[in-house]
């Protein structure tokens, strides 16, 4: 799936050759992908089934630990189904693109970890302001909402740089890991090309998720129901296959999910020639 890349585009010329991409190697991309994709669908599925009829488990320490291997298996499937996704790209072997896909995720969790770690030490000042009477609770949480917001949009401007970094290191087997904060600081000179692109894609990626997803929505807000009427004695008012037909929602929900995900990864990489070209660069990927 190699071709010359290097030429300047725009945010939706971006986007438009990702579909451009897919459409003229749909077999390809469907044979190399159809395996990750379809474990990732399913271990998604299973996940979800388990959060939404974890009543049925034996015991609070089975339950945790029935979920914690549902979700890292969710997370190992995800890290493949990206390394086979780079792996269309960059054409080296599979073990090669799952090892940077790993370090990836690494960088990725890092960065979630320690805006987290922020939002804990925002959101506990805030309860100790509430609880000394310095602010009123809807004060304080109105405080708290206005400082996630500006942590967001801090993270939005001065972290998308990233997104170029970790395509490039995705995409061109010489850079190493260690070149991360060059690449940044690269990447930091077309931030605003960035966030439009991140902006914009986010938009679609949104709009998409919201129609394709209303089926499972639909399905879990019945299992909640049922499950809140089953705590309070009452029976379950839901047909006996409505554990397959949960689970299959979510699999095909998941499913198209996962191509608009390939398309935002295919997008990513267009997004990264472009700025490439735009720092002067002229050879192929």
């Amino acid at each position: 799936m190699k071709e010359t890349l290097f030429v300047r585009r725009s945010v939706r010329e971006c986007m438009g050759a990702a579909w451009t991409l897919m459409g003229t190697n749909i077999a390809r991309v469907a044979r190399a992908l159809w395996m990750p994709a379809a474990v990732l669908a399913l271990t998604s599925a299973l996940l979800a089934v388990l959060i939404a009829f974890n009543r049925g488990m034996q015991g609070g320490w089975l339950t945790i630990l029935w979920l914690f291997l549902a979700s890292l298996a969710v997370v190992l499937a995800s890290i493949t189904l990206d390394a086979g996704i780079f792996r269309l790209v960059n054409e080296r072997t599979m073990g090669f693109c799952f090892a940077r896909a790993v370090k990836a995720f690494g960088v990725n969790l890092a960065i979630i970890l320690v805006a987290t770690v922020i939002l804990w030490a925002l959101a506990a000042t805030d309860f100790q302001l509430s609880a000394s009477g310095t602010l009123q609770p809807p004060s304080a949480a109105l405080l708290f909402f206005a400082e996630a917001l500006v942590l967001i949009a801090a993270m939005l401007i001065f972290l998308s740089p990233m997104i170029f970094a970790l395509t490039k290191f995705m995409v061109e087997p010489q850079t190493k890991l260690k070149q991360l904060w060059h690449d940044y600081r690269k990447g930091l000179r077309s931030a605003g090309f960035i966030i439009a692109f991140y902006l914009l894609c986010a938009i679609v990626l949104i709009i998409s998720y919201l129609v394709i997803a209303s089926p499972m929505v639909i399905a879990s807000s019945a299992a909640a129901v049922s499950a809140a009427g089953v705590a309070m004695g009452d029976e379950a008012g839901l047909p006996g296959y409505f554990l397959a037909l949960y689970a299959a929602t979510v699999f095909v929900t998941s499913f198209v999910a996962i191509v608009l995900r390939i398309w935002s990864l295919f997008a990513a990489y267009y997004m990264y020639a472009s700025i490439e070209a735009r720092n002067g660069r002229t050879d192929e990927a």
